[in-house]
C-alpha cells in the first residue's frame, strides 16, 4: 500500500466516525460490493451506482463508447428476466415487488383514518388480507428456524417463514439470529437451480399510551437472483444492511410510532432462468451493415456453441450451420454447459478451456432511432490467447449468441460520437 493510499483511507475517518451504527455497516457493505464490482467485471464507481451515466470499459480494447443512461430497473427487465413465456414474466414482476398478501393501496389514498381517529399514511401490510396472511405465519410457526408456511402463483413461490420465538427486542440481533439458517435454506435451495429471492422484515408498532393503536409495519428489499456459486453471506449481509436502512429511514420519519415487538422474517423465493442464447435470431439492419458480426443460422438451441467456432470457419457461406461448423467441434471442450446457453455458465466454459476467455456485449435501441448502441454484459478482467467477444442479440423472450469478428468496426460510430461530445 502506497503512503498514498493510505493518507486517503485516512482521510476517510472523521465521517466514518460521524456515521450511526446502521450507516456504518450500509458504509462496508456498499464498499464491499463496489470492490466486487470493479474486481469482476473491471467497471467504475458510476457502474455501480443506479440511473447514471454510463461509459462502458472496453478495457482490452480501450474504446469508450457514447455514455447512455441506464438504471437497475432497466437491467431487471431487459437483461435479468426469466427466458421464457410472458407468464414467467408476471411473475417476477409479482414476486419483486409483493410479498403473497399484498395489495394496492386505495385509489387516491395516500392516507387513512386509524381506529382512535389518527390520520396515518397507508401501509400495505396493515390491509385485513395482509393482517390475518400474517396472523396466520405467526400461528403455523412455533419452531426456531424457517418453515414452509405456504405458495403463490400456482406453486411458482415458495414462502418461508422464521418467527421471532426468543422475542427479540433488536432488529440487528434478530436478523443476525437468523443468518446460519437462512445461509443454508438458500444454499440448499440454489443448488439444485437458479432462484431469485427477497426478504420481508416484519414487526408491530404502536403509539405510546394510546389504546389499540398497533400497527403492522415491514421492511422488504428487492427480489434478487441466485446461482450455485454466488456468495451467499456477502449476498445476506447487504440485505440486512438494506433491511436495516430502511428502518432507520422510517424511524427518523418521527411517525409518532414506537416498536411494539419484532415479528419475524419472510423468505419468497421461485426457480430463475437466467437470459440464453437460444435459436436463431436476424441481426437489426444498422448491425448487419457494419460486417462485423458473424451470426450463425442454427436451427437448436446451441448457439453459444456455433458462435463459438464461427470464428474459425471461412468461405461465402460463413453464416449457415453445417459441417463447416461440425468439423470443429472437437476444438474445444463443450461439457457441463446446457442449451441454451446462460451467460452464467460461460465461466464453466472458460475453466474447461483454460486459454480461452469470452467478453459478452449487448444492444440497446436508441430513442427515436433504428440504431443500437452496443453495452458490455460479462467483461472478463484479463484477456487470454484465445479470446473471443460475442454479441447478444434478443428479440422478446428469446435470445441469440452471435461471434463480433470485428470489434473496432462494430464499434466505430459510438466511438466517434463519443470523441465529438
Amino acid at each position: 500500500m502506497t503512503d498514498e493510499d493510505m493518507a486517503f483511507y485516512t482521510s476517510t475517518l472523521p465521517i466514518v466516525k460521524t456515521l450511526t451504527l446502521n450507516q456504518k455497516m450500509r458504509f462496508r457493505i456498499e464498499v464491499m460490493q463496489l470492490l466486487q464490482n470493479i474486481k469482476h467485471t473491471g467497471s467504475t464507481m458510476q457502474s455501480s451506482i443506479a440511473q447514471t451515466s454510463y461509459v462502458a470499459p472496453y478495457r482490452h480494447h480501450n474504446m469508450p463508447i457514447s455514455p447512455y443512461t441506464y438504471n437497475d430497473q432497466y437491467l431487471q427487465s431487459n437483461i435479468l428476466r426469466p427466458n421464457s413465456a410472458s407468464s414467467s414474466n408476471s411473475i417476477q414482476t409479482y414476486y419483486t415487488q409483493f410479498s403473497p398478501e399484498d395489495q394496492n393501496p386505495p385509489s387516491n389514498q395516500s392516507t387513512i383514518q386509524s381506529r382512535n381517529g389518527h390520520k396515518r399514511p397507508y401501509h400495505t401490510e396493515n390491509s385485513n388480507e395482509a393482517a390475518n396472511a400474517k396472523k396466520t405465519r405467526l400461528n403455523i410457526v412455533n419452531t426456531r428456524g424457517f418453515v414452509k408456511t405456504g405458495t403463490s402463483l400456482s406453486n411458482k413461490i415458495n414462502w418461508y417463514y422464521m418467527k421471532n420465538t426468543d422475542n427479540l427486542s433488536n432488529y440487528r440481533t434478530f436478523l443476525e439470529s437468523t443468518k446460519k439458517d437462512l445461509i443454508q435454506l438458500l444454499k440448499s435451495l440454489s443448488t439444485k437451480h437458479p432462484i431469485k429471492y427477497n426478504l420481508k422484515l416484519e414487526a408491530t408498532y404502536d403509539r405510546p399510551n394510546v389504546e389499540n393503536s398497533s400497527e403492522n409495519r415491514a421492511f422488504k428489499n428487492s427480489a434478487k437472483e441466485m446461482f450455485m456459486d454466488t456468495d451467499i453471506e456477502i449476498n445476506i449481509d447487504m440485505d440486512f444492511a438494506n433491511l436495516l436502512s430502511e428502518e432507520d429511514v422510517y424511524t427518523s420519519k418521527g411517525s409518532g410510532f414506537t416498536l411494539q415487538s419484532i415479528d419475524g422474517l419472510l423468505l419468497g423465493v421461485y426457480k430463475y432462468t437466467p437470459m440464453a442464447g437460444s435459436s436463431y435470431i436476424p441481426l437489426p439492419n444498422d448491425i448487419k451493415n457494419k460486417k462485423a458480426v458473424i451470426n450463425p443460422q442454427n436451427t437448436d438451441q446451441q448457439c453459444f456453441k456455433w458462435a463459438i467456432l464461427a470464428r474459425h470457419v471461412s468461405g461465402k457461406v460463413k453464416n449457415q450451420v453445417a459441417e463447416n461448423y461440425t468439423s470443429y467441434e472437437e476444438k474445444y471442450n463443450f461439457s457441463d454447459l446446457t442449451f441454451p446457453t446462460p451467460i452464467t455458465e460461460i465461466k464453466k466454459f472458460e475453466k474447461n478451456n483454460q486459454n480461452v476467455s469470452i467478453n459478452v456485449y449487448g444492444l440497446k435501441k436508441q430513442k427515436k432511432s433504428e440504431k443500437h448502441i452496443i453495452y458490455p454484459l460479462k467483461v472478463v478482467d484479463e484477456e487470454k490467447k484465445d479470446h473471443f467477444d460475442l454479441l447478444l442479440i434478443t428479440d422478446g423472450d428469446k435470445s441469440h449468441f452471435t461471434y463480433i469478428s470485428n470489434f473496432s468496426r462494430l464499434v466505430r460510430a459510438q466511438t466517434m460520437l463519443h470523441i465529438v461530445r
